[in-house]
């Protein structure tokens, strides 16, 4: 199974237009080193029958039990842990969705076209600003059963994922879709303090701003309320802003606080999304949960090459070690020399490859079985070889057939 996993990688590294041709005989396409480490058959076996978890258990869709990731489950609640334990973020998070591109069917199936990747699953993710390292995510499943949601969905999304970090004093970074007056007055009772754009028509955002007519570039309106400080500006457009992270004024540039500090920190999931996307793991399908199941691998080493990147302080990888060599490394590293190519003595492998003086006409003896007519086919080629080396060539068929 390490070795399938590591095969994937490596298929992400070199990508060609179909999985059979990294075991083409055609120089043009096929990978030695691809089908020196499993043969296609067994290759495609695994590929087909993988599973993370026997499904025949699982709770119905109506059953109040029911968890529409089971087939992935286990595989999330192993990683989701593990990403907060082996580091610990900056001071600066940012919270944003990515996607999971995928065209088949499934019922949380999301569309969004402001998005590079339209069609798939809509993954939640807070990152650290600066590296892009995952911190935590969430698979968006839709609308709840019961659809109770008090604050709306951005201030459970926001909320969820930023609470393992509550108390510890840190800066969140999110978009309009999850700001809200309510989310940062309950994040700063918790010593968490929050920077992004809002859409002025929000409740509680004062109408000084909400109603605010910006004509030329440049032009600032400001309120505040404690460390609540609600913005517009003009830039080539009229953006809101509402900070409680960020002094009001302005910067060296001339341009808001709280604008230069969204603008330098918000992209964190950009970041990892944009490191994703290089090498991309696992072929397309037509199973949901192999796409996450896959994503959650990517991921998870673009997570270890930044850790990486972070813990190796003294020059022990030579100069130019990059993210495409820490993956080969990886890949090494979990194949740990294993091959299943195997060269098996066949029909036409150790006999007829080795000259004729140099083949052993005895480990193989003609034994006739009873109650069968011929002999094995090993036994065939091995008593025409004896006859060649004994009487020579056939002489051709006195009676040829007409």
């Amino acid at each position: 199974m390490r070795a399938f996993v590591a095969l994937n990688i490596i298929i992400g590294v070199r990508q060609l237009p179909r999985l059979e041709n990294y075991w083409s005989t055609d120089e043009r396409f096929g990978d030695p080193y691809v089908s020196s480490i499993l043969t296609k058959t067994r290759f495609m076996k695994i590929n087909q029958y993988i599973h993370l978890r026997d499904t025949s258990n699982a709770p119905g869709r109506n059953d109040p039990n029911h968890d529409p990731f089971f087939k992935v489950r286990n595989m999330i609640d192993l990683i989701l842990p593990k990403l907060r334990e082996v580091y610990k973020p900056g001071q600066n998070l940012s919270v944003d969705e990515g996607m999971i591109g995928f065209k088949g069917r499934v019922h949380f199936r999301q569309y969004m076209p402001a998005k590079p990747t339209k069609w798939g699953i809509k993954v939640w993710q807070i990152c650290e600003s600066e590296s892009g390292y995952c911190c935590g995510f969430e698979v968006y499943t839709g609308k709840k059963r019961d659809g109770t949601r008090q604050f709306g969905l951005g201030y459970d999304v926001v909320w969820s994922l930023s609470e393992t970090y509550h108390n510890q004093n840190r800066h969140l970074y999110f978009d309009r879709f999850f700001s809200s007056v309510t989310l940062a007055e309950h994040l700063e009772l918790v010593n968490t303090y929050v920077c992004g754009a809002i859409m002025a028509n929000r409740k509680g955002i004062p109408d000084e701003v909400k109603k605010a007519k910006l004509k030329q570039s440049g032009q600032l309106i400001q309120k505040q309320k404690g460390n609540l400080v609600a913005t517009a500006y003009k830039d080539k457009r009229q953006i809101t802003f509402l900070s409680t992270c960020a002094p009001p004024g302005r910067d060296e540039t001339g341009r808001p606080h709280v604008n230069t500090s969204y603008n330098k920190r918000m992209g964190g999931v950009d970041k990892l999304d944009q490191m994703c996307s290089y090498y991309p793991v696992g072929r397309s399908g037509t199973k949901w949960w192999r796409y996450i199941m896959w994503y959650l691998v990517n991921m998870v080493i673009v997570n270890a090459w930044i850790v990486f990147q972070k813990s190796v302080k003294d020059p022990v990888p030579p100069k130019g070690y990059d993210h495409l060599q820490f993956r080969m490394d990886v890949a090494d590293q979990l194949m740990a020399g294993y091959t299943s190519k195997k060269y098996r003595v066949g029909r036409k492998t150790k006999m007829c490859n080795k000259p004729i003086a140099l083949q052993s006409i005895k480990h193989h003896e003609l034994v006739k079985i009873e109650g069968r007519k011929r002999v094995c086919r090993e036994n065939e080629h091995e008593m025409k070889i004896t006859m060649y080396i004994l009487y020579g060539p056939p002489l051709p068929n006195p009676y040829p057939i007409l």
